[in-house]
């Protein structure tokens, strides 16, 4: 064991110990110690060349990328860069660096000179390490020790030439104090420095992390803004907000219903009633395996139900998505509430933890009490009283429901454009000036369009948001909402058919149901399934982590090709010594380095073996072009070689003899 080496593994201790005490994880560390610690001792490496051990550090880091792009961060701006996990698993990348060259062969055994860069890469990446200011003098302590040692394996590294006679013997202690003096002034300059403009270095980086755009959760809680829905389609558009498995495409899922409009917001229903637990389900459903606990309706019951697993992929909010009619509700949670809307919430929903909800194929008609009706229909007081009478104009012949939504359809259908956006006047009512002016806009406008004219028209009705579940995704079996899916529609009550869809806005409007190409679904598949996985082992739910990874594809795709392998390895146990790949012979590798340096040599003197040309052949050719002793030498080196790789003489005296032949041209 080198004293090089004793202080690479001392450097990378500091850097663990840092890791470990400040982030407050310690199986990482801990491992990373005891691997480095055993490469001291171990004495068969791995001999990889400049080339190779370039490329295979590539293939480790784009893992690492491949790895965060299918679970990747979310930032928060409010956050500091340089204290994220993304940075903490940089620097675990850096240490894993670091000590995989314990175990690769090199020259007299010693590590690279590299080393201490990757060192400082690490304690800059340190994500996780949060001292206070009474923790800050340990943590620059252990700074200023691996500079230390970072300065003394640098010296310990260095081949130093013979001193000059008379140069004192202390001039390289003096060399290295300065060394080491210069390192420590800088590594604490550069901290301070850091420190002092750690915000604008946070501003750097997230000007190109970090999207500066509205939240994917708004529209979705108590209050909805007009244009809240179309910030979420906007706001990176292709990531999955919800994945639900089922035989059919799911359709609308609500998440939010309101039932007032005050400009320019829509506002939910406040009253909240517990929906109770039960412990036996009607017949055709059962509890999912886990720590699963059912919620049901009261009065629910059906002889069909059509059933969902709901994975939310990406945190919203206490709202639970689910279809119009939901009747049961399954997840590992504690309490569910519904408002007078149908809309379930829950305070313990958490982001990749599925959830089971279940619909009857035939809801009972249930009959809307006055008050309801009040509520569903109440007109505010802010429009302009010509929307009044638009209203009677498109449907006021009508009599039925079903015409009066028809109608009301049918005027949006005819006479206005989808877009995304809107601009309105400055101190006007938006949802006046929309039905009256008739501009091109998004989905929520239409939405609240068709609600005030269908109040005008007596018909009860809500505005509701959430997201419409229609690409199907082959690959997991499972359909896929996206940002760019989210929509807002209308529910009405017709007293012949109960809660119906309306659907107002202009199909180029509506999320379409087109399916991503196959290598996108395959790594949204991978990307959501590792994401989800990862956040239930965090939170503990292990048999429903177990359950999806039994279920997984991949997961079995995976297995079948470990059996294969095995089967295979089998095989080639079997398989007689003789049909094996034969280890090549060190004496048969040495010749050919020998016969490599000899050809290097006849080519500077112009001198090249043909394609299909002898050792003897060119042996008389060199002869013959002789001009002086060494190439005379040369050709009698060529025969000499022929007789020692292919007559037999392949002793230790015949080898070291063609080595004594190469010498003369070298000296």
């Amino acid at each position: 064991m080198s004293v090089q080496r004793l202080l690479g593994f001392l450097s990378i201790a500091v850097q663990v110990t840092v890791l470990g005490y400040f982030s407050g994880t310690y199986v990482f560390p801990v491992c990373i110690a005891l691997i480095t610690f055993s490469g001291l001792f171990v004495k068969q490496r791995v001999s990889i060349s400049r080339r190779p051990g370039f490329w295979i550090t590539v293939a480790l880091f784009l893992s690492f990328v491949a790895k965060n792009f299918i679970a990747p961060y979310d930032f928060n701006p409010s956050e500091s860069f340089i204290r994220t996990p993304l940075a903490y698993a940089i620097a675990q990348f850096f240490i894993v660096v670091q000590t995989a060259q314990f175990y690769i062969r090199r020259e007299e055994d010693r590590l690279p000179l590299s080393m201490p860069a990757w060192g400082i890469a690490t304690l800059v990446f340190l994500g996780d390490v949060q001292p206070d200011y009474r923790q800050m003098p340990y943590f620059q302590a252990a700074v200023l020790v691996f500079l230390a040692l970072a300065t003394l394996f640098v010296s310990a590294s260095r081949r130093f030439r013979d001193q000059p006679p008379g140069t004192p013997r202390w001039s390289r202690a003096v060399l290295m104090l300065l060394t080491l003096g210069l390192a420590l002034g800088g590594g604490w300059g550069a901290s301070a420095a850091l420190r002092q403009h750690e915000r604008e270095f946070d501003d750097l980086i997230a000007r190109y992390l970090i999207p500066d755009d509205p939240p994917t959760t708004a529209g979705f809680s108590g209050n909805s803004h007009l244009g809240s829905v179309a910030a979420t389609k906007s706001n990176n558009d292709a990531r999955i907000a919800l994945r639900v498995y089922a035989e059919e495409s799911p359709g609308y899922f609500r998440g939010a219903a309101f039932d007032h409009y005050r400009n320019p917001a829509w506002v939910a229903n406040r009253g909240q009633s517990d929906v109770p637990r039960v412990s036996s389900l009607p017949a055709g459903l059962s509890t999912p395996p886990g720590e699963y606990e059912s919620f049901l309706t009261p009065g629910a019951g059906s002889e069909e139900w059509m059933q969902y697993e709901v994975w939310p992929a990406a945190s919203q909010t206490p709202a639970v998505f689910s279809p119009l009619g939901t009747a049961l509700l399954q997840a590992p949670i504690s309490q569910v509430s519904r408002n007078a809307d149908d809309v379930f919430h829950s305070p313990d929903l958490l982001q990749g933890i599925p959830y089971h909800v279940a619909t009857p194929q035939q809801n009972p008609l249930i009959r809307l009490s006055p008050s309801d009706r009040t509520r569903l229909t109440r007109i505010p007081n802010q429009f302009d009283p010509r929307v009044g009478i638009l209203a009677k104009q498109i449907g006021g012949d009508y009599q039925t429901t079903s015409e009066k939504i028809a109608a009301v359809k049918s005027y949006f259908l005819t006479n206005y454009k989808y877009q995304v956006g809107i601009t309105i006047p400055a101190g006007v009512e938006p949802l006046s000036y929309f039905l009256l002016e008739k501009p091109d806009a998004h989905c929520e406008y239409f939405a609240s369009g068709t609600v005030i004219l269908l109040r005008y028209l007596g018909v009860p009705c809500r505005y509701v948001t959430g997201f419409v579940v229609s690409e199907k995704n082959v690959v997991g079996g499972f359909w896929v909402a996206r940002n760019r899916h989210a929509h807002a529609w209308v529910e009405a009550y017709d007293d012949q058919h109960g809660w119906v869809i309306v659907e107002a806005t202009p199909p180029d409007g509506t999320p379409e149901a087109n399916p991503a190409p196959l290598p996108k679904q395959f790594l949204d598949y991978l990307r959501e399934g590792f994401l989800s996985l990862r956040i239930q082992l965090q939170q503990g739910y292990i048999r429903i982590a177990l359950r999806a990874l039994f279920q997984s594809r991949a997961f079995l795709v995976t297995l079948l090709c470990l059996f294969v392998y095995v089967l295979y390895r089998s095989y080639r146990r079997r398989t007689p010594t003789s049909r094996r790949r034969k280890i090549p012979d060190p004496r048969v590798d040495k010749l050919q380095r020998l016969l490599q340096k000899m050809d290097a040599r006849m080519r500077k003197h112009k001198l090249q073996r043909g394609a299909g040309e002898t050792l003897h052949q060119f042996s008389d050719r060199v002869a013959r072009n002789a001009t002086d002793q060494n190439l005379e030498a040369a050709a009698l080196w060529y025969r000499r070689y022929a007789d020692v790789r292919y007559g037999g003489d392949n002793t230790p005296e015949s080898l070291k003899h063609l080595e004594n032949g190469l010498k003369p041209s070298t000296s």
